[in-house]
């Protein structure tokens, strides 16, 4: 299958990567040329996926494997036989928003169980490279490999165009916020303009200050 994705290169799998970023932005862009995704709020893993054997790295590339056995255990029954996944791991409320106090919660607790991974992106499949694919053949490879959406691992879907109309329907209804990604564009390690993140909540850093009476 990969072998017929537009742009995509054979190689070999690198040993390491770097997660694509999101510059922030006070509302999503407008126009066709943007996905937009609902926004996450938990915690960003890269699955490497060899031979039956499964690796679950953070942003800043420590492995967190043993965490998360059940989702290891899912990954397992993918239909690749080598793949990168880029996604984030999640605690879901019934409304179907995330919640990063439930994942806290999970993980503190040990109960693995309750959290899924969600999984937006793919860079790598079956002996290709595909960084240098535009974001949206990238996701349809994705939706084309993962199962149904109602396992423990899930597709992240998009909407095309109508940014801030979505983003105003995220807010209404409590979520985070809105992802939006150029479909043009290919997979950049690092904070790129291709990507853009708006959040709901506003939020600011404040400096809490106090003093003690001299002796």
């Amino acid at each position: 299958m990969a072998k017929r994705i537009p742009g995509a290169v054979r190689a070999a799998p690198p040993q390491r990567l770097s997660p694509q970023l999101c510059h922030p932005a006070s509302s999503p862009p407008e126009g066709d040329q943007w996905l937009h995704e609902i926004k996450l709020d938990g915690y960003r893993l890269i699955c490497w996926i060899d031979q039956g054997k499964v690796v679950l790295r953070t942003r800043g590339d420590q492995d967190w494997t043993g965490r998360f056995p059940y989702i290891v255990r899912e990954v397992r029954q993918l239909p690749v036989e080598n793949a990168i996944l880029d996604g984030e791991v999640v605690a879901l409320q019934p409304n179907g928003a995330s919640s990063f106090n439930e994942l806290v919660r999970a993980l503190r607790e040990g109960k693995s169980e309750r959290l899924f991974y969600l999984v937006f992106d793919i860079l790598y499949l079956d002996g290709f490279d595909l960084r240098n694919v535009t974001c949206e053949r990238r996701k349809g490879a994705l939706a084309a490999l993962l199962p149904d959406g109602t396992g423990t691992i899930r597709y992240v879907d998009h909407l095309t165009g109508h940014g801030p109309q979505f983003f105003a329907e995220c807010c209404r209804h409590g979520l985070e916020g809105v992802v939006s990604k150029r479909r043009d564009a290919p997979y950049r390690s690092g904070r790129v303009p291709s990507w853009l993140k708006a959040k709901c909540r506003k939020e600011a850093d404040f400096v809490i200050g106090g003093f003690t009476r001299p002796k």
